[in-house]
């Protein structure tokens, strides 16, 4: 049984062998075996040549700031002047005429004498009294009306003052503040603390005629005037921050391979494989 079925199997080979040898003869299986070769090969040959798109996106990143500058600038102005005022009098001369501004010297004092029974005038006076502010300035203009007479002008605080009302003839020189001899005189005079002052107009020997007196007080001022400028800038910056991009598909080729391989290439292995398998069958079927 074993040996009959041995040679059932060696006989089927022999068929198979009979069979291949007379559909495929040896020439035809080596013509098959290099068609196989060169479609294995053309395959490897387009897979490498195949190109390779890379396509990458773009992320574009903004970034916004926003600064506000606030400069301020100051100005300032300062303004000196003085504002007019009249001089307020507490007493006057009795024969002041306030319309014309002119006196005359009412008041006298008189020394005592043994040889006549009437005393003799030593001094004729006259005075005018008034309050001021510490800082004003007085302006002073007073002439006399009789021309190449002089008189002694002073001004006194009030204790100067009071001494002086109770001195009689004034043998020696009185303490003032100011003290001018002369028949006419036109100055300014700041008064160094407030308080009452007075105007002495005084003369040893008799004058009988007019003097004008004008004054005129002035309070000076400084003003300051301070001015702001304000001004407010925006400032306003853009930060992109940007990535590689490639908008269009590029091609790439693998990187085992260092060459480029001609574009006909495929296309002969592809014909020659085709044309080679025509061959075979047309053998065969002779």
């Amino acid at each position: 049984m074993a040996r009959e079925s041995h040679e059932l199997q060696s006989w089927r080979c022999q068929v198979f062998n009979l069979y291949h040898r007379h559909l495929f003869p040896e020439s035809g299986v080596l013509a098959l075996r290099v068609i196989f070769s060169l479609l294995l090969a053309c395959s490897l040959l387009v897979a490498l040549n195949i190109p390779q798109v890379v396509t990458q996106s773009v992320v574009t990143s903004y970034q916004y700031s926003t600064t506000s500058l606030t400069t301020t600038m100051y100005s300032t102005t300062l303004t000196t002047g003085a504002i007019s005022q009249a001089v307020q009098y507490v007493s006057t001369p009795p024969d002041y005429n306030e319309l014309m501004r002119s006196f005359s010297l009412s008041q006298t004092n008189y020394r005592p004498t043994f040889l006549y029974e009437e005393d003799m005038p030593c001094l004729y006076y006259d005075s005018f009294v008034f309050n001021a502010t510490q800082g004003h300035v007085i302006q002073i203009n007073f002439e006399l009306s009789t021309p190449g007479r002089r008189l002694m002008f002073l001004i006194m605080n009030s204790a100067q003052y009071w001494s002086f009302e109770h001195t009689n003839c004034l043998y020696s020189p009185p303490s003032a503040l100011l003290q001018v001899y002369a028949p006419a005189y036109a100055g300014n005079w700041t008064v160094p603390q407030t308080g009452y002052y007075a105007y002495v107009f005084l003369s040893h020997g008799f004058y009988g005629g007019q003097i004008t007196l004008l004054t005129q007080q002035y309070a000076p001022f400084t003003q300051s005037e301070t001015v702001t400028y304000t001004s407010t800038s925006m400032l306003e910056y853009t930060n992109t921050i940007f990535s590689t991009e490639a908008p269009a598909p590029t091609q790439t080729t693998s990187s085992a391979n260092a060459f480029t391989l001609p574009v006909w290439l495929p296309i002969v292995l592809v014909i020659a494989v085709a044309v080679g398998i025509i061959l075979v069958f047309r053998k065969h079927r002779s």
